[in-house]
């Protein structure tokens, strides 16, 4: 005997309330009698009436939560000494409610991180809920590429929800230079006045 529960089932069934049935084997005389009394319900006299071989059973619709976590971009190009701030949507696409649920950052050493808020409590089926992520880099970071991970924990019917981690590429890049950035633009007007005053000398002669 297989049974199956769609699942989404636009909550024809309500969770963690047994559905009971009868499963018979029948032979021809039973079948017969079966379909006499051309019912999908039977009561357990009914059932008792028919010569065959059966058995009560009760299916117990459970449900699942399941989580999709998205950011809207996970590549991030920042300045020494700036920091990543970044918005993360989880979604229950499941048929049961989530709870607990928690994001972490594991971020390379000597990086910091938090996430706002640190406990989403529920996640309805369909809701969605947004937690803000805040990734820190040391002041002396190196220029170059680093990886940061998102990992979700949560519950659902007290059973952990599987979810996908999701890798943040941080790209730094290193500081302007403000001093040098002012001398080459003092450069170039001193270049533009010279051609300026030289081509009203001439013009002059």
């Amino acid at each position: 005997l297989a049974l199956s529960l769609p699942q989404r089932d636009a909550g024809r069934f309500a969770l963690d309330r047994a559905l009971p049935f009868w499963a018979f084997a029948l032979d021809a005389e039973a079948a017969q009698r079966f379909a006499e009394l051309g019912r999908d319900s039977l009561t357990a006299v009914e059932a008792a009436s028919i010569p065959a071989g059966k058995v009560r059973l009760e299916l117990l619709p459970r449900g699942i939560g399941r989580l999709e976590v998205r950011a809207p971009n996970l590549y991030r190009t920042i300045v020494r000494g700036d920091s990543v701030v970044m918005d993360v949507t989880v979604r229950n696409a499941g048929s049961r409610a989530v709870d607990a649920v928690r994001i972490t950052a594991d971020v390379p050493p000597d990086w910091r991180a938090s996430v706002t808020p640190e406990l989403v409590r529920e996640v309805p089926i369909d809701g969605e809920a947004r937690v803000r992520v805040t990734i820190v880099p040391p002041a002396d970071i190196g220029v170059g590429d680093y990886d940061a991970r998102l990992k979700t924990d949560a519950l659902s019917a007290d059973r952990q929800v599987d979810t996908e981690d999701k890798t943040i590429r941080v790209h730094v890049d290193p500081p302007a230079n403000v001093a040098g950035t002012v001398l080459l633009v003092g450069l170039l007007l001193s270049l533009v006045g010279g051609v300026v005053w030289f081509g009203l000398k001439l013009t002059r002669r």
